[in-house]
């Protein structure tokens, strides 16, 4: 269902623009982002010359679902780099159930192994740092006005089992 869980003060905003523009700072990546399950743009930081950051988006959900369903279990970190000397990897990080971050970057031969690493570990220092901000926001509210409680009720209408 997308971002409708995510519920996040000005503030909080800020703080995670901020950890991103940081996390491209400490890995030197071209650009990293901030995507939804169903491909909508949460935030994108850097340079995105060859394809716009919501093409990039939608690209990068179907890309992350495919390589989970390929694989017994879903990975939290998960990169796909290419063999051809100079092609850009690209690393995702699952943050919770809905959101997910990219992180495109390049790397030698040579340094592939270091470069991988400090790509791994900042994305993990990232995803520490902005989980609690996005976890249920929200849940505060009970009954029938919470958004759980309808966005429950509206599963249920398309439900196929509930028929």
């Amino acid at each position: 269902m997308g971002t409708r869980e995510i519920f996040i003060s000005e503030k909080d905003f800020d703080f995670i623009e901020e950890r991103l523009g940081g996390l491209l700072v400490k890995t030197a990546a071209r650009c990293a982002m901030l995507v939804d399950k169903s491909g909508h743009l949460v935030m994108a930081r850097g340079d995105f010359h060859k394809t716009p950051p919501d093409d990039l988006g939608v690209m990068a959900a179907g890309a992350i679902s495919a390589l989970c369903n390929m694989s017994e279990a879903a990975p939290a970190h998960l990169t796909a780099q290419y063999h051809d000397s100079g092609s850009e990897s690209i690393h995702f990080a699952l943050i919770n159930s809905n959101l997910f971050l990219v992180v495109f970057f390049t790397t030698s031969a040579e340094n592939a192994a270091a470069r991988n690493e400090v790509i791994l570990s900042e994305s993990r220092l990232f995803v520490r740092n902005i989980k609690p901000l996005l976890f249920n926001k929200g849940g505060d509210i009970q009954g029938w006005g919470s958004l759980s409680h309808i966005m429950e009720k509206i599963d249920n209408i398309f439900d196929k089992d509930t028929r």
